[in-house]
């Protein structure tokens, strides 16, 4: 009986959103079976992609129930005497969903990465590649102008990355995100995140407490790297990203149907993505199944290094592929 009403209610909060969207009952008719079976829908997206490799002796598949979404965080602040590159993707995070199992692996790329990045024209053309941080990916791809044109080039680079030198095909294609600036509205709209501070935040709070952050203090959370009490790290800080990403998915998980109209009011204007609405409502599905206790977080070991006068994060090339078996592959 309580899993027949929690079906009824998912079903009934996608119709909101969908109402909110203008995309009305017709849409939400025509996208029933998608809500009912979300993981079917998923795996037929990549049915037809193989890949196999040879790894410390063991022949691997890739694993045809994982899905790919990329979601991104843009931050246009001119912080750091960089204002010539404008916005940049400061928050990078890959999610593997097993539909099969319902698990979720959220790995999460380090801003100041050390990648291989595309410097674009204005046509889309390339210009040169360039050796750069990481989330000089989106404005190199003509972000400030089309974030989709920026999405797509930051993909690429993140491709080059988990694809080891070409070893590996790890394809990535589906994204959603936001622009910073969504933060505080979106977290006003969820009644305030939750967080206990593992380290002193300027105008949030000291190590230690527990704090709901509200206004200002979302922003100053989820972006601040420098200050009292901070290392001024971007791991520490993509850490804290985390942290309010998972305290945001927890009070939404519990919001009543017709708080998810803010929630959509307070993103859209912010928010960029490739998903067509079948693609939405299936990852929006399919992640309210997954258990809080099921999803993994794993960031990117590697190690500061300053070189040519640049601050970046060398990843560990070893770990790097033990992530990328662990994630998207499955021994034959």
């Amino acid at each position: 009986m309580r899993r027949r009403w929690i079906k009824f209610l998912s079903r009934f909060l996608i119709l909101v959103i969908l109402a909110a969207a203008g995309l009305g009952v017709y849409t939400y008719l025509n996208l029933k079976g998608i809500i009912d079976d979300p993981g079917k829908f998923l795996q037929g997206l990549n049915k037809n992609f193989t890949s196999t490799v040879t790894y410390k002796g063991e022949k691997y598949a890739y694993n045809k129930d994982i899905s790919t979404l990329v979601f991104l965080g843009t931050d246009a602040s001119t912080a750091e005497g960089r204002e010539e590159l404008g916005a940049r993707s400061d928050t990078m995070i890959v999610c593997a969903i097993d539909s099969k199992h319902h698990t979720a692996e959220m790995i999460v790329l380090p801003r100041d990465t050390r990648a291989k990045i595309d410097q674009l024209n204005k046509d889309g053309s390339l210009k040169k590649q360039v050796t750069n941080k990481l989330n000089a990916a989106f404005p190199y791809g003509n972000g400030n102008n089309d974030a989709k044109m920026g999405a797509k080039n930051t993909l690429k680079a993140i491709e080059r990355i988990l694809e080891v030198d070409g070893k590996y095909d790890i394809p990535l294609e589906k994204y959603g995100g936001i622009n910073m600036d969504a933060i505080v509205p979106l977290n006003d709209a969820v009644g305030g995140v939750t967080v206990t501070l593992q380290q002193s935040v300027p105008g949030v709070g000291k190590k230690g407490e527990t704090v709901t952050l509200k206004g200002e203090q979302a922003f100053n959370f989820c972006v601040m790297r420098k200050g009292p009490g901070l290392d001024g790290s971007d791991i520490a800080r993509g850490q804290r990203q985390m942290q309010f990403m998972f305290g945001l998915a927890h009070n939404i998980r519990r919001m009543d149907a017709g708080d998810i109209v803010k929630v959509y009011n307070a993103v859209s204007k912010n928010a960029f993505t490739n998903l067509s609405t079948s693609e939405m409502v299936a990852y929006a599905s399919i992640l309210k199944e997954i258990p809080e206790e099921n999803i993994k977080i794993t960031q990117l070991k590697g190690t500061a290094k300053t070189i040519n006068g640049g601050s970046y994060w060398v990843l560990d090339e070893e770990a790097l592929e033990q992530t990328v078996i662990d994630t998207f592959y499955v021994k034959q």
